[in-house]
């Protein structure tokens, strides 16, 4: 997929380099070895005197005592 990849990176025409992005992506999702276990999906809005929050990518990866304000 390197050299697709390559190629789309230079492409000048928008549509076209989109189908060969999408192109690329369906390849990967079909051939390769990855397993997306856990994703994120929710956001953190701080104030900016808050601090030293830590969200990690799991519930579990939450730290709290960390935070001053």
């Amino acid at each position: 997929m390197t050299k697709e990849t390559e190629a789309a990176v230079v492409e000048a025409d928008t549509a076209k380099r989109a189908e060969m992005y999408r192109s690329i992506q369906r390849e990967h999702q079909q051939a390769s070895p990855f397993v997306i276990l856990f994703q994120k999906i929710e956001q953190t809005g701080l104030r900016k005197e808050v601090e030293g929050l830590v969200t990690g990518s799991a519930i579990s990866s939450v730290y709290y005592w960390t935070v001053t304000k």
